[in-house]
């Protein structure tokens, strides 16, 4: 959130027109090695840290990433701290403005991605005031580079946040912005209603009635996509860099949990056909058209596969998954999953709220429910699951957030990093799959931007014949405010799932 809010800043950013993803931002200049092993980075000169804490240097930057990064720093927290260790190696200081990155696996979205503010990636920190205050006081006082500074920050409660004056880079108009957190969308929607609040995320469901009343939205072109993991799926087994074994991880025993292939089974082809029939099942049990249609006011659209978006040019209409119960039932049926007095099996199905909304789940649960499966909705914390997440001990089929296949998001990029053994040490959904590592990895070092479609294609076509992924909706990530109080807000290109961005450019009415 504090890249998004703008406490702190990235190596890249989308140029002022949004058409080139990889413009400079605390990167000034880069040259990758013709082997694309590494990248040597030129940083800006003379940026400041908020609060007196000096210039920005390469060592700055240096221990920022390297503290994100799981496979750097175990003990990272950091939401990417498995993608960036799927990609990076321990960064190193150069010279005062210069730095190096060595890939452990050379992406082609390196810099659009994965170091770009567009992009799911790091923020660059003070390691001065980290080192002064520790790490306790750095939760709660961010040090940054950004057109804002933090006043007040108190996790999943609210923040204060200041402009900069005289930023280096944009120098925002809006004096000083107020965080609030309010769980409930009616609550919030109240609040703009009576000028509590000056903007909120969208509410879908009563989106019509906002704008007849005056109201404007805004976004940045991402979008929220509801995906539909079935977790529990670990199937590395052996590192194809190398074709060394992997350290064990997941669940090393048969539980029949009857949609997971656990370890110790992958290969036993009866037991992966049964299992890849009930996920089918499961998947087609869903009216996805009727969730987007009472969920989220039609103004979504319904989705099939994790990696790739039906509003995408490389869709592919035999990846749709039919909403067909009668079907979902046959499947069951020939997995050996029969109705006794109504029933098949259980599940708990776990969902990611607020981010998704839960009434998704629970519309899943009841579609899950009429083709025989018992189904509860676990609406815990996600903090309670991440610990399993992270130990690749996870089993609970998972309804997450997703932006690896908003529209705009480009197709040839790597897909996966979290769903590969590449991602260890940081989130993890719940499967490992070979498949996906392999492609990751080929993809990443393909120059030619068509073989790399065609790698992801394949990847698709994999990923939906063994349904380990499916994905129910994506609805735009959009914000509504109110014109008295905003002007205008013109935002760049954001592929991440969050609804606030580039709060600098935003142009206040009054």
């Amino acid at each position: 959130m504090e890249s998004a809010w703008g406490p702190v800043e990235m190596l890249f950013t989308p140029t002022e027109d949004g058409s080139v993803i990889a413009g400079p931002m605390l990167a000034k200049s880069f040259q990758l090695a013709p082997d694309m092993s590494r990248v040597t980075i030129q940083l800006q000169q003379g940026v400041q840290f908020h609060k007196g804490y000096g210039e920005m240097t390469a060592e700055d930057v240096v221990w920022s990433l390297n503290d994100a990064n799981g496979k750097v720093t175990p003990t990272s927290i950091h939401p990417q701290a498995g993608d960036l260790g799927a990609k990076f190696g321990p960064a190193k200081v150069l010279g005062k403005y210069e730095m190096e990155i060595p890939f452990t696996a050379y992406d082609v979205s390196w810099n659009a991605n994965r170091s770009n503010t567009a992009g799911l990636a790091w923020g660059v920190v003070s390691k001065a005031a980290y080192d002064k205050n520790g790490e306790e006081w750095s939760r709660n006082n961010i040090i940054g580079t950004g057109s804002y500074q933090v006043l007040e920050w108190l996790a999943a409660n609210r923040a204060v946040l200041e402009a900069v004056p005289n930023h280096w880079r944009k120098t925002a108009k809006a004096p000083t912005l107020r965080f609030v957190s309010v769980p409930e969308a009616s609550t919030r929607l109240a609040m703009l209603r009576t000028g509590e609040a000056d903007v909120i995320p969208t509410v879908f469901k009563d989106l019509k009635a906002t704008l007849d009343e005056g109201f404007k939205t805004v976004g940045a072109g991402g979008g929220v996509k509801a995906s539909f993991i079935f977790s529990g799926n670990y199937w590395e087994k052996v590192d194809p860099r190398t074709g060394q074994p992997l350290p064990v991880i997941g669940v090393t025993y048969d539980p029949n949990l009857p949609w997971m292939v656990p370890l110790v089974s992958v290969g036993d082809e009866k037991k992966m056909e049964r299992a890849r029939k009930v996920r089918w099942a499961m998947s087609m049990a869903i009216d996805r058209e009727l969730i987007n249609k009472t969920v989220l006011n039609g103004l979504g659209w319904a989705e099939y596969e994790h990696f790739v978006s039906v509003k995408q040019p490389q869709w592919q209409a035999k990846w749709a998954v039919p909403y067909d119960p009668a079907g979902a039932e046959k499947l069951l049926d020939e997995a050996g999953y029969p109705k006794k007095d109504g029933v098949r099996f259980d599940v708990s199905i776990f969902i990611q709220v607020p981010a998704v909304p839960a009434e998704i789940a629970d519309a899943v649960g009841g579609f899950l429910d009429k083709v025989g499966i018992r189904t509860t909705v676990d609406k815990s914390a996600y903090a309670i699951g991440r610990p399993s997440m992270v130990g690749r001990t996870w089993t609970k089929p998972f309804i997450r957030y997703a932006s690896e296949a908003v529209p705009q998001r480009p197709f040839d990029w790597p897909k996966g990093d979290e769903m590969s053994f590449l991602g260890r040490g940081g989130f993890g959904p719940g499967i490992e799959i070979p498949k996906i590592t392999e492609t990751l990895l080929a993809v990443g070092k393909e120059p030619d931007i068509q073989k790399r479609i065609r790698m992801n294609v394949e990847l698709v076509d994999y990923v939906n014949y063994w349904m380990i992924t499916s994905a129910i909706v994506t609805w735009p990530t959009s914000l509504t405010y109110n014109p008295k109080s905003i002007a205008s807000w013109p935002m760049k290109t954001y592929f991440p799932t969050l609804d606030m961005a580039y709060p600098e450019y935003m142009v206040p009415a009054r």
